[in-house]
């Protein structure tokens, strides 16, 4: 499989505990995925070196969307109480080029009401 970049955001993450990385990490054990990592701030895929990296989308604006650069599959938690703002921030016409953001069944982005994932 190829490297990929996932970026697991929420409006407002204040630490790694704030985001679905202990979902992630104890779906890796549950499963005895041994080719993951598990570093402070990131989850790494010894293999293929795939990477799953956790923001907070409100810590990033115009001048520092540059750190999404790249990524292949943004996974939004709690899509539902993402602000219009955020969703801006995220939006691939805003500069992050050609992110697809997935998003839950029928909440989040307004006008994006029952969207699955976009492409």
């Amino acid at each position: 499989s190829r490297k990929m970049l996932i970026a697991c955001v929420r409006e407002v993450q204040n630490s790694i505990k704030d985001s679905v990385y202990k979902l992630i990490a104890d779906r890796i054990a549950y499963y005895r995925l041994g080719d993951y990592r598990l570093y402070d701030d990131r989850i790494v895929n010894l293999k293929n070196k795939s990477k799953f990296i956790f923001k907070g989308i409100m810590e990033h604006n115009a001048q520092n969307i540059k750190s999404l650069e790249g990524v292949d599959i943004c996974w939004c938690e709690e899509a539902q109480k993402i602000s219009e703002r955020a969703w801006l921030v995220l939006d691939p016409q805003a500069g992050v080029g050609n992110l697809a953001v997935a998003e839950p069944r029928g909440g989040g982005r307004p006008g994006m009401e029952g969207a699955g994932t976009a492409s």
